[in-house]
């Protein structure tokens, strides 16, 4: 089921409210990253207002990373992808001597 235009755009002036207008920042930072996955550019003065200007750090990472993902839509393969080159760390394994 495809999202049409105009749903799209509805869809992106609700996440915009959230983004400015939430008490929450929690809710504010997945806006601003739901904002970011959708990568439409009418969001990028919200975002950008965000990212400068919102009072919790978490929220304004938020709001770069989705700027950054709106730019350049090929980074969000990256980003989720682990590096082949990092160690990684399991939780239930005893550490090697």
């Amino acid at each position: 089921m495809a999202i049409t235009p105009e749903k799209q755009q509805e869809i992106v002036q609700i996440l915009c409210k959230l983004l400015r207008d939430s008490e929450e920042p929690r809710i504010r930072a997945k806006a601003a990253v739901s904002l970011g996955k959708l990568g439409i550019e009418l969001a990028i003065p919200e975002l950008d207002r965000a990212a400068s200007t919102d009072p919790d750090i978490q929220v304004r990472l938020s709001a770069i990373d989705a700027l950054v993902l709106i730019a350049k839509p090929e980074l969000i393969t990256l980003m989720t992808e682990p590096s082949k080159n990092q160690n990684t760390f399991h939780i239930n394994r005893p550490l090697a001597k």
